[in-house]
């Protein structure tokens, strides 16, 4: 297990570092806002993908082979993006970047099978956790690395991401041993489960919904924050990355601290309401009273830190529902079902910046927390959820 969290945060570290220039090289080389947010769909396209292909592959194969693919996969993407020179050379790096992706599920996948029922949402948390705490820190480096406005350049925190990726390949090969299969396990994990036996009835589709809806609030607030910045507060390459160091730095706070405490305390479900909650109202504050850096400082992280509950939340109670041998399938499927939203988020997010005024973008954050605050209401007054017949009837 500890071998899992460190490649994960290996690799999340390598992948936040990239995110401070990259919206300042986009500028630089003839893009605008919208061509920035584009860039983002385009890594999730990629990712919706190629996410439920690899989870379900992973069930098939282990998730151990899978992970090295992904790894490998990633350290072409970051050295294709570290020499970069035209726009289009980004977006196909981007893709590259979105094809592996699923490793994130996988990881999760690997969590769900060496935990116990009851331990399972502690974890999830606490993989949450380890992911902020590299999303902390990677920005911070990512901004002194990045250069400059004028002449930015992704030369170096493109081969910093590389050689994370490889030292993440390393880890795993080395180190990761994942939890041995019974002879009927492998049986049985041969066995190709359709996607409808994992989403079986209207209750289920409506939990994987709040996979695309969750990560649409965050797909508009993360990558429009460096333009955002850039358009209201005229901040260099360095404060944007402070920003979002700190944007990580609560993050990690929320997923590794409060969150194993709020799942204990009060259950996936309130804790995802509590946290849409703060979003909510964070959002429309942002939206429509004046402009100025407090607003970067506390609001902005609120948004941020409140949508990250959704993951750890969702994660938990579709482990929760889903047989043991179908983890992988299940999760790769709402890890690519988020990418969907991260896919109309950004253009929607991007659009609305352009065409109306900076914090249109968060009108829409607002609108889609208070649906998740509304699904949330109606899975608590349905009580308990017993797990699909249709994945009782394939063990």
């Amino acid at each position: 297990m500890p071998a899992i969290f460190l490649a994960i945060f290996v690799d999340v570290l390598g992948f936040s570092i990239i995110l401070p220039g990259l919206p300042y090289v986009t500028l630089h080389f003839g893009g605008t806002a919208i061509t920035g947010m584009a860039m983002m769909s385009v890594f999730s396209i990629a990712a919706l993908i190629f996410s439920p292909l690899l989870g379900r592959l992973s069930d098939r194969l282990g998730r151990r082979p899978v992970l090295l693919m992904t790894f490998s996969g990633a350290i072409l993407a970051y050295s294709t993006l570290a020499f970069a020179d035209t726009l289009l050379m980004l977006f196909v790096a981007r893709f590259m970047s979105g094809a592996m992706a699923g490793n994130v599920a996988i990881a999760m996948a690997s969590i769900a099978d060496s935990t116990s029922f009851e331990n399972r949402g502690k974890m999830m948390g606490l993989f949450g956790g380890v992911y902020g705490v590299a999303f902390a820190i990677g920005p911070g480096v990512g901004g002194l690395v990045s250069g400059n406005p004028e002449t930015p350049s992704l030369l170096f925190p493109g081969l910093i991401a590389a050689s994370m990726a490889l030292l993440a390949l390393i880890i795993t090969f080395f180190f990761f041993n994942p939890k041995k299969r019974t002879d009927a396990e492998k049986i049985k994990a041969q066995e190709k489960i359709p996607y409808r036996l994992v989403v079986p009835d209207k209750r289920s589709a409506l939990l994987m919904s709040q996979f695309t809806l969750s990560s649409s609030i965050q797909s508009i607030v993360f990558p429009i924050t460096p333009f955002w910045c850039i358009a209201v507060l005229n901040w260099s390459l360095v404060q944007v990355g402070w920003l979002l160091m700190m944007i990580g730095g609560a993050i990690a706070f929320v997923q590794g601290g409060l969150v194993p405490i709020l799942f204990s305390k009060l259950g996936e479900i309130r804790t995802f309401l509590l946290g849409f909650f703060m979003t909510a109202i964070a959002a429309g504050l942002m939206a429509f009273l004046p402009d100025g850096e407090w607003k970067a400082w506390t609001l902005i992280p609120m948004i941020a830190s409140g949508a990250t509950i959704a993951f750890p939340a969702l994660n938990t109670t579709l482990s929760k529902r889903t047989d043991d041998h179908a983890q992988g399938t299940a999760l790769g499927l709402g890890n690519g079902l988020s990418f969907l939203g991260r896919i109309a988020g950004p253009l929607v997010g991007g659009w609305l910046f352009e065409t109306f005024y900076p914090g249109a973008p968060f009108i829409v954050i607002m609108i889609a927390g208070v649906i998740a605050i509304g699904w949330a209401i109606s899975e608590l007054l349905r009580g308990n959820y017993v797990k699909p017949i249709a994945l009782q009837k394939i063990n």
